[in-house]
């Protein structure tokens, strides 16, 4: 083995681990630009392949383990909003950067020289952290498959960006909402009700089928969860298997699609909520009908986007004493996402706990005082 100092035209000098496999082949380990750290980790190297631990990796270009990493892993492994947003940087900001070279010569100094160009630019910390993330969910890739030893990412110092704080509404603001959602129309009152009372994300609420809707005109009307849309586009999938799941509605998202399914097109479509041509609804349509709901209300029309009414709808289950499996059960998360090993095992969430957490977030609406109506 040996310790191998470059320096390239632009002045830069680079170290790296010079190790012979033997016939007459070599492989070289990039070990960074930092000589001090450069000479740890070419101890370390020369410890661990003293000790046998260390193999010859197979080579690649990063464009090529990318567009494999893109097809073999998120392909299968992600939902479509989450596959978009991996491709997105691979297309427009690694590729450029990075398709010709061997992942081997990707090395930490350059990355936190990236990462600290793209600051001075003006990116936002959760902008290139979000990049770095992608990049470094591709090199731990090639680490598994033997392309890699190490994932460079992983020494980089990511600039950390205030976690932005949810909006939510308490009872009395979904009570206001409410009121203005049933005054602005049917539809938009039902979606509303769905996303504050049942916690349904946007995904799901467009994606909802009237074959899902069970025993709508009875008091155990409920919904079964098990498919989601995105840009009009209807899939048999869900965020995670914790999303599939069949959850009670109380009496306000009862009333509410009732009203909206007497009132709905006479159209040739499945889905619950939908264009009067019977095509689905735009993403973005969504937010805008509870801006107009939120203005209805005389309420501030950036109050609350739909997801928000989720975070409202788990707020208000803690505000009545909603006991955390069953909080669980119905917001359909991860039995571990929370409460730890007591709520995973030792808790366990009723059909009747569930229908009863289910009217106390109704009752609580319905008791919120100073309403104009």
């Amino acid at each position: 083995m040996a310790l191998v100092k470059r320096v390239n035209a632009a002045g830069i000098t680079t170290y790296m681990a010079r190790i012979y496999i033997g016939e007459g082949r070599r492989a070289n380990v990039s070990l960074g630009t930092e000589e001090r750290k450069a000479r740890a980790a070419y101890e370390e190297l020369v410890t661990r392949y003293r000790r046998n631990e260390w193999r010859p990796v197979s080579d690649v270009r990063f464009g090529i383990l990318a567009r494999r990493w893109l097809v073999d892993h998120v392909a299968t492994a992600y939902r479509a909003t989450t596959q978009e947003s991996y491709a997105h940087h691979i297309r427009n900001i690694w590729l450029p950067m990075l398709a010709s070279r061997r992942v081997t010569t990707i090395s930490t100094g350059e990355l936190e020289t990236w990462v600290s160009e793209r600051r001075r630019e003006g990116w936002s910390a959760s902008r290139v952290r979000s990049a770095m993330l992608t990049l470094s969910s591709v090199l731990r890739y090639a680490v598994e498959r033997g392309h890699l030893h190490a994932n460079p990412v992983r020494k980089v110092a990511l600039p950390s960006g205030r976690v932005r704080d949810a909006r939510y509404l308490d009872a009395d603001g979904l009570a206001w909402l409410l009121e203005g959602a049933r005054r602005t129309g049917p539809m938009e009152y039902a979606i509303v009700a769905l996303g504050a009372t049942v916690g349904l994300r946007k995904g799901e609420t467009l994606g909802l089928g009237l074959s899902q809707v069970l025993d709508l005109h009875t008091a155990d009307a409920r919904l079964v969860i098990e498919r989601s849309s995105y840009r009009r586009e209807v899939r048999e999938a869900v965020k995670t298997e914790s999303s599939r799941a069949v959850v009670p509605i109380g009496r306000i998202a009862r009333e509410a699609l009732e009203d909206w399914l007497v009132s709905r097109p006479d159209v040739d479509c499945d889905l619950v909520f939908c264009r009067a041509d019977g095509r689905p609804l735009r993403d973005a349509w969504v937010n805008d009908a509870l801006s107009r709901c939120l203005k209805t209300a005389g309420l501030d029309e950036r109050a609350v986007d739909y997801h928000g009414l989720r975070h409202s709808c788990a707020s208000l289950m803690a505000a009545t004493n909603t006991p955390l499996r069953v909080a669980q059960a119905l917001m359909r998360h991860h039995p571990a996402s929370a409460g730890g090993v007591t709520a995973a095992v030792y808790q366990h969430a009723g059909d009747q706990q569930m229908r009863a957490a289910s009217n106390a977030i109704d009752t609580a609406i319905d008791e919120a005082g100073d309403l104009p109506f």
